[in-house]
């Protein structure tokens, strides 16, 4: 056993170089074979897959930075309902026209001096007493006499008149006056509303900001899984074997 641990030794030791230069051959005909798919590879990750995500990702975001300008028509009955409060002077100017009969009753009272002619001759006859002069005595007796036609007499008249009459009205009375209105008119009307409005609106405060986020995060695993795929930068010791 003492003679062959020489051999031994010398056969582990050639098998082990010879296991080295094998797996080396291997792994150089891999590297080789599979240059153009490492390359293509890396080429995808560098220059499709990132590029094509971050402009996705940019796109995404300028929705939330996107402005809407539009003009919206507007065609609808708008109701409308209110109590419209009044408090004014109304001027007032027209013509009342006037025909009845009108009822007018009184007492005239009556106090003058006035002068009476008679028509005709008034005979008179009054009692009268007679005084005979010395102390002889009186006596009573009559005296008749005649107030001649146009006589002229003064009179006083004190005397109270009812008047009860109808008076016939037919006039034209001019009204000119300004009348205080105070008062809540209660309004109910549908009005025909057409019209254009400018909108302007940012998408992203809008509402927009939340589904955006959402996308953003839906496609952040698959961004994270490209960024950690290796490139020629994260194995530069593959560059001899590869032609770089």
């Amino acid at each position: 056993m003492d003679r062959l641990k020489p051999w031994w030794k010398a056969f582990k030791n050639l098998a082990i170089v010879f296991s080295f230069v094998v797996n080396l051959a291997l792994v150089t005909v891999l590297l080789a074979v599979a240059e153009p798919g490492l390359w293509f590879a890396m080429d995808l990750k560098t220059k499709v897959l990132q590029p094509t995500l971050a402009n996705l990702d940019n796109a995404i975001q300028g929705l939330s930075r996107a402005q809407l300008h539009t003009t919206m028509e507007v065609s609808a009955p708008l109701p409308v309902s209110f109590n419209l409060p009044l408090d004014q002077q109304v001027p007032v100017a027209f013509t009342l026209p006037l025909d009845q009969a009108m009822p007018v009753a009184f007492d005239l009272s009556i106090e003058q001096d006035t002068a009476v002619v008679l028509q005709q001759a008034v005979p008179l006859r009054l009692p009268a007493q007679f005084v005979l002069a010395g102390g002889g005595g009186a006596f009573n007796g009559s005296v008749s006499f005649t107030l001649p036609a146009g006589l002229v007499l003064p009179v006083r008249l004190s005397l109270t008149v009812p008047v009860s009459q109808t008076i016939p009205l037919r006039m034209d009375i001019p009204v000119s006056a300004s009348i205080p209105l105070k008062m809540d008119v209660p309004v109910r009307e549908t009005i025909p509303l057409r019209m254009n409005v400018p909108v302007d609106l940012a998408l992203g405060p809008a509402g927009l900001d939340p589904a955006v986020e959402a996308l953003r995060s839906t496609l952040r695993p698959l961004r994270d899984a490209v960024a950690q795929m290796p490139d020629e930068d994260d194995l530069p010791w593959l560059k001899p074997f590869l032609g770089q």
